[in-house]
């Protein structure tokens, strides 16, 4: 009973979107994830790509930062 008054009680139009219920086969449309063309194996690499340029300028960040911690005694 007191689900119902949480749910009526929603965000509004926001909510709205999440409680509808969207038209579909229910059947997954790449079960395997595989890119399934070649312009969607271009933008799956140039993806890999933007996500290892950011893993390493935050991990030269961390490094820059544990040397300043070092220099600075630890604190």
């Amino acid at each position: 009973m007191a689900a119902v008054g949480m749910t009526a009680a929603g965000c509004g139009s926001s909510s709205d979107d999440l409680a509808t219920i969207k038209p579909g086969s229910g059947v997954a449309l790449n079960p395997g994830g595989k890119p399934l063309n070649q312009q969607q194996a271009a933008y799956t690499s140039q993806m890999q790509k933007a996500g290892d340029s950011i893993n390493a300028q935050r991990a030269q960040m961390a490094a820059a930062m544990e040397a300043a911690r070092q220099r600075a005694g630890g604190k």
